[in-house]
Protein backbone atom coordinates (compact mmCIF):
# COMPACT_ATOMS: atom_id res chain seq x y z
CA UNK A 1 0.00 0.00 0.00
CA UNK A 2 1.20 3.17 -1.07
CA UNK A 3 0.44 5.76 2.02
CA UNK A 4 0.07 9.11 -0.27
CA UNK A 5 0.47 9.75 -3.98
CA UNK A 6 1.03 13.39 -5.80
CA UNK A 7 -1.02 14.47 -8.74
CA UNK A 8 -1.53 18.17 -10.37
CA UNK A 9 -4.05 18.90 -7.43
CA UNK A 10 -1.53 17.89 -4.46
CA UNK A 11 -1.18 15.24 -1.75
CA UNK A 12 -3.64 12.09 -1.74
CA UNK A 13 -3.47 9.96 1.34
CA UNK A 14 -4.62 6.65 1.61
CA UNK A 15 -5.88 5.20 4.54
CA UNK A 16 -5.94 1.60 6.20
CA UNK A 17 -8.70 1.63 8.83
CA UNK A 18 -9.33 -0.97 11.30
CA UNK A 19 -12.51 -2.47 11.76
CA UNK A 20 -13.78 -5.29 14.28
CA UNK A 21 -16.19 -6.98 11.36
CA UNK A 22 -15.80 -5.60 7.58
CA UNK A 23 -19.56 -6.37 7.53
CA UNK A 24 -20.00 -3.14 9.19
CA UNK A 25 -18.00 -0.91 7.09
CA UNK A 26 -19.16 2.55 6.07
CA UNK A 27 -20.72 1.94 2.96
CA UNK A 28 -19.52 4.77 0.93
CA UNK A 29 -17.06 4.85 -2.51
CA UNK A 30 -13.51 5.70 -1.73
CA UNK A 31 -10.50 4.96 -3.56
CA UNK A 32 -8.21 5.54 -1.05
CA UNK A 33 -9.39 3.82 2.19
CA UNK A 34 -8.79 0.63 2.99
CA UNK A 35 -11.17 -1.61 5.58
CA UNK A 36 -8.92 -4.42 7.05
CA UNK A 37 -10.83 -6.42 10.13
CA UNK A 38 -9.38 -6.89 13.26
CA UNK A 39 -9.57 -6.76 16.62
CA UNK A 40 -7.85 -5.28 19.73
CA UNK A 41 -7.13 -8.42 21.55
CA UNK A 42 -5.66 -10.18 18.23
CA UNK A 43 -1.88 -9.06 18.45
CA UNK A 44 -1.20 -11.01 15.16
CA UNK A 45 -3.89 -9.21 13.43
CA UNK A 46 -2.92 -5.73 14.29
CA UNK A 47 0.81 -6.60 13.27
CA UNK A 48 -0.48 -7.26 9.83
CA UNK A 49 -2.71 -4.21 9.85
CA UNK A 50 0.15 -1.86 10.55
CA UNK A 51 2.54 -3.24 8.33
CA UNK A 52 3.99 -0.41 6.10
CA UNK A 53 1.89 2.34 8.10
CA UNK A 54 3.72 5.07 9.82
CA UNK A 55 0.98 7.16 11.08
CA UNK A 56 -2.22 5.61 13.57
CA UNK A 57 -4.88 7.50 15.08
CA UNK A 58 -5.63 5.23 18.09
CA UNK A 59 -8.92 4.94 19.89
CA UNK A 60 -10.00 2.32 22.52
CA UNK A 61 -13.35 1.55 23.24
CA UNK A 62 -14.46 2.67 26.64
CA UNK A 63 -15.48 -0.23 28.67
CA UNK A 64 -14.34 -1.82 32.04
CA UNK A 65 -10.86 -0.26 32.69
CA UNK A 66 -9.03 -3.48 33.06
CA UNK A 67 -10.12 -4.43 29.46
CA UNK A 68 -9.18 -0.92 28.22
CA UNK A 69 -5.78 -1.49 30.04
CA UNK A 70 -5.09 -4.76 27.97
CA UNK A 71 -6.71 -3.39 24.29
CA UNK A 72 -4.05 -0.79 25.00
CA UNK A 73 -1.27 -2.42 26.09
CA UNK A 74 -1.79 -4.83 22.84
CA UNK A 75 -2.71 -1.88 20.96
CA UNK A 76 0.37 0.31 21.93
CA UNK A 77 3.11 -2.80 22.48
CA UNK A 78 2.05 -4.40 18.85
CA UNK A 79 2.12 -0.74 16.75
CA UNK A 80 5.57 0.08 18.56
CA UNK A 81 6.87 -3.51 17.48
CA UNK A 82 5.57 -2.62 13.36
CA UNK A 83 7.41 0.78 13.47
CA UNK A 84 5.10 3.20 13.47
CA UNK A 85 6.74 6.75 13.59
CA UNK A 86 3.64 7.99 15.71
CA UNK A 87 -0.08 7.93 17.37
CA UNK A 88 -2.51 9.96 18.13
CA UNK A 89 -4.48 8.69 21.01
CA UNK A 90 -8.28 9.82 20.92
CA UNK A 91 -9.49 9.32 24.44
CA UNK A 92 -13.05 9.30 24.99
CA UNK A 93 -13.77 11.21 27.29
CA UNK A 94 -11.68 14.60 29.24
CA UNK A 95 -9.35 13.59 31.91
CA UNK A 96 -9.77 15.23 35.10
CA UNK A 97 -7.84 15.64 38.23
CA UNK A 98 -6.86 12.25 40.70
CA UNK A 99 -8.69 10.88 42.19
CA UNK A 100 -11.46 10.72 40.04
CA UNK A 101 -13.87 7.46 40.76
CA UNK A 102 -15.75 7.40 36.67
CA UNK A 103 -14.55 4.38 35.55
CA UNK A 104 -14.33 6.09 32.03
CA UNK A 105 -11.57 8.27 33.21
CA UNK A 106 -9.10 5.74 35.16
CA UNK A 107 -9.50 3.74 31.94
CA UNK A 108 -8.36 6.41 29.65
CA UNK A 109 -5.46 6.89 32.27
CA UNK A 110 -4.64 3.12 32.02
CA UNK A 111 -4.41 3.78 27.98
CA UNK A 112 -2.18 6.60 28.31
CA UNK A 113 0.01 4.57 30.76
CA UNK A 114 0.15 1.66 27.96
CA UNK A 115 1.19 4.29 24.94
CA UNK A 116 4.24 5.91 27.18
CA UNK A 117 4.92 2.69 28.53
CA UNK A 118 5.37 1.06 25.04
CA UNK A 119 7.68 4.36 23.98
CA UNK A 120 5.35 5.73 21.41
CA UNK A 121 5.66 9.04 20.19
CA UNK A 122 1.85 10.62 20.54
CA UNK A 123 0.10 13.11 21.30
CA UNK A 124 -3.37 12.98 22.94
CA UNK A 125 -7.24 14.37 22.07
CA UNK A 126 -9.36 14.59 24.84
CA UNK A 127 -12.49 16.09 24.14
CA UNK A 128 -13.98 17.93 26.57
CA UNK A 129 -17.58 16.70 26.50
CA UNK A 130 -19.43 14.35 24.96
CA UNK A 131 -23.49 14.82 24.30
CA UNK A 132 -24.14 10.86 25.24
CA UNK A 133 -21.73 11.47 28.44
CA UNK A 134 -24.89 13.46 30.33
CA UNK A 135 -26.71 9.84 30.62
CA UNK A 136 -24.16 8.89 32.42
CA UNK A 137 -25.19 7.97 36.20
CA UNK A 138 -22.17 10.33 37.70
CA UNK A 139 -23.26 13.22 35.32
CA UNK A 140 -26.88 13.10 36.93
Amino acid sequence: MQPWAQDGAGFTLTVRALIRKLSRAPNFPSENVEWVEADLDDAEALHAASAGVGHAVLQVPTGPADTMAAHARNAATTLADAGLHFIVLKLASASRSAPCPEPSIIGNASVEAAVRQAGLASATVRPTMHLDNLLKPSAR
